[in-house]
């Protein structure tokens, strides 16, 4: 005893609706590429945005450190100050370990912007050891500009380093961020250098 399976074959699609029905699946399917491909872009976008900030801001706290001590001389003996400050590069000197001389690796710290290779450097005791450091990559834009007592920004070559009491630092950071191309952030921040307050 066999079964037999009737089927009913008059209903089916047709040529025109299998097309129409690819057609709007097709748009369905490209409207959701674009919203995951824009929602990408912006989360690469951010997350790039957020990793020029952090290193905006841990370069500019790094140096901030180094340049408020400037000119630490306790005992008066150590001739402690600023020795050069140009608009791309700052070298000064702190007695640190509070000895009188300056005589320790951390006493002269050099910041230089090395513009052929977009980066911040820092160097200690530039002259004989020349050991340096980056401090920040991808920095497209560096300038530091000095502030008298009365707050007046002085002019460029400074003949008297002993007029500088605040130094104010501009960095600019740009990184690729994909297909939205580069994110740039820029910050500026005044230093004052406590220790030059005389």
């Amino acid at each position: 005893m066999g079964v037999t399976i009737l089927f009913d074959n008059k209903k089916g699609f047709s040529l025109v609706e299998i097309a129409v029905a690819i057609g709007i699946l097709s748009i369905v399917l490209g409207a959701i590429y674009s919203v995951f491909a824009a929602t990408n872009r912006s989360t690469t976008n951010n997350e790039v945005i957020a990793e020029v900030m952090q290193n905006l801001r841990t370069s500019i706290d790094f140096m901030e450190q180094d340049i408020r001590m400037a000119g630490l001389d306790r005992f008066g003996t150590a001739n402690a100050g600023i020795e050069v400050a140009t608009a791309v590069k700052l070298r000064f000197t702190a007695d640190r370990n509070m000895d009188g001389i300056l005589n320790d690796i951390l006493e002269q710290i050099t910041y230089f912007y090395d513009s052929a290779n977009n980066r911040l450097r820092q160097c200690l005791w530039e002259e004989t050891l020349n050991d340096c450091e980056t401090v920040a990559e991808n920095v497209t834009n560096f300038q530091f500009a000095y502030i008298d007592s009365n707050d007046n920004q002085l002019a460029f070559p400074i003949a008297d380093f002993s007029e500088i009491r605040t130094v104010v630092v501009t960095m600019n950071i740009e990184q690729p961020a994909g297909l939205s191309g580069p994110v740039g952030r820029t910050i500026n921040k005044r230093i004052l250098c406590r220790n030059l307050l005389f």
